[in-house]
């Protein structure tokens, strides 16, 4: 009977072993992010039709990979060459105030890294996985310090899926888009004001608090606002241009000039004063992740509209697949991993320069000093009097200070000469972030 049991309890142990391998394995492309509310669902009850909160829904291998805080200042220095951008962002405008990223977060600066997908690995794998139900995806990152906020109220020309990283962050988004899946130029919050009273005025249809794993879907053209309490965020946003890839500008590429003698341009003007042909095409016609019920639907809707401009709904297809092939070729090669964190931001040790010894090798940039938010204004040199010339761990010393705080603190230290990194002997160790 005790071999009998035994035997129970193996064969248990590799039923759920199995069990969990097959849940992993249908975790495909955007489902990943959404848990265990399927793909299908999504597409047919919250695509381009409403926001929707998935609380702890991202994938635990997934979140796992993605940037933390200790990955940030690798990631933001690699973004100064197009496509990536690093963006310093002050009163919800661009800042070229700081000599770094790490003195602009000490002054209260918000921090953005747009198309983080072509400078780290993990968020370039994201992106090449959701090509499962999506045409093309690419991720962006959002640092915020405590009580402050990025940029104000607004709406985007893309779906964007929010994923909490790191802290936490407070968002609203309102019910009623003022325009229907809007272009470039028409983003309410960017592209015109919105009404002074919009945010205590309009209706709203979610209103939560992020956490680590939580995902938030914000369609094309749904205000948004998001804020921090007393602890710091870092989300990355999973972006989707639909408005690239409406039946309008598709049909138009199709068609040419074949259409009562216009041009694309005019034509997709033409189109696009009608709310339905802003809509994005649906993606089963080039995604394979679909069943094949959405990919008739999708097929029976093109044939529909392509018969409008008179174009071959496979000229239609071809059009989009052209488009693409660009924006997967760039995301196709692997990046190198991220082996430039430097010591400090893994949160190890330093200490006092001691008279005549050499700088770190981190770029010297005394300009402007040390300048701090308010609350902070108080207590940093009382922070960078207690590192004495002993080695001292950055995460006990400086614990009143948010996580990102100390490795920017210990950047702009050894920036300005005044600290060392170096190991639990106090050997100095050289390392340029």
């Amino acid at each position: 009977m005790a071999i009998a049991g035994r035997r129970t309890r193996k064969w248990c142990r590799s039923a759920r072993r199995a069990a969990a391998r097959a849940r992993q394995n249908r975790l495909r492309g955007i489902e990943a992010l959404l848990g265990p509310r399927s793909a299908k669902y999504f597409f047919r009850e919250s695509w381009e039709q409403r926001p929707e909160l998935y609380r702890r829904s991202c994938d635990a291998s997934i979140l796992a990979s993605l940037p933390r805080w200790r990955d940030l200042s690798a990631i933001f220095a690699a973004a100064q060459t197009p496509p990536a951008q690093g963006i310093v962002m002050r009163d919800g405008a661009a800042s070229r105030d700081y000599a770094s990223a790490a003195h602009a977060w000490l002054d209260g600066c918000s921090l953005i890294v747009n198309r983080a997908d072509c400078v780290d690995e993990a968020c370039r794998r994201l992106s090449v996985s959701l090509r499962t139900h999506l045409p093309h995806a690419y991720v962006q990152l959002y640092a915020t310090p405590p009580h402050a906020q990025a940029v104000d109220a607004h709406a985007d020309d893309r779906d964007v899926f929010v994923v909490q990283l790191e802290g936490r962050k407070s968002w609203v988004v309102y019910a009623v888009p003022p325009v229907p899946f809007p272009n470039n130029d028409e983003q309410a919050g960017k592209a015109f004001a919105l009404p002074a009273d919009f945010e205590s005025q309009a209706p709203r249809a979610v209103e939560t608090t992020l956490n680590r794993g939580d995902v938030l879907y914000v369609p094309r053209g749904f205000v948004h606002a998001a804020t921090c309490g007393a602890e710091p965020s870092l989300h990355a946003t999973v972006a989707v241009a639909t408005y690239d890839w409406t039946w309008a500008k598709l049909c138009a590429s199709a068609a040419e000039e074949c259409w009562l003698g216009r041009t694309p341009a005019k034509i997709a003007a033409r189109l696009e004063k009608y709310t339905y042909w802003r809509r994005c095409a649906a993606p089963p016609l080039v995604c394979d992740g679909h069943g094949s019920k959405a990919w008739q639907r999708g097929v029976a809707e093109l044939d529909k509209l392509s018969e409008v401009v008179g174009v071959e709904p496979n000229d239609v297809i071809g059009a989009w697949k052209e488009r693409l092939a660009p924006h997967r070729a760039a995301q196709d090669a692997p990046l190198a991993g991220r082996d430039g964190m430097g010591v400090t931001d893994r949160g190890v040790y330093v200490r006092r320069r001691r008279s005549g010894e050499d700088r770190d090798d981190v770029e010297r940039d005394d300009r402007g000093g040390l300048q701090a938010r308010e609350e902070l204004q108080a207590v940093l040199p009382q922070l960078l009097g207690a590192v004495s010339q002993e080695p001292c761990r950055v995460d006990e010393i400086w614990k009143t200070l948010d996580p990102f705080g100390r490795i920017c603190l210990a950047h702009v230290g050894r920036a300005l000469g005044l600290l060392v990194a170096c190991d639990a002997s106090g050997n100095q160790l050289m390392c340029g972030t």
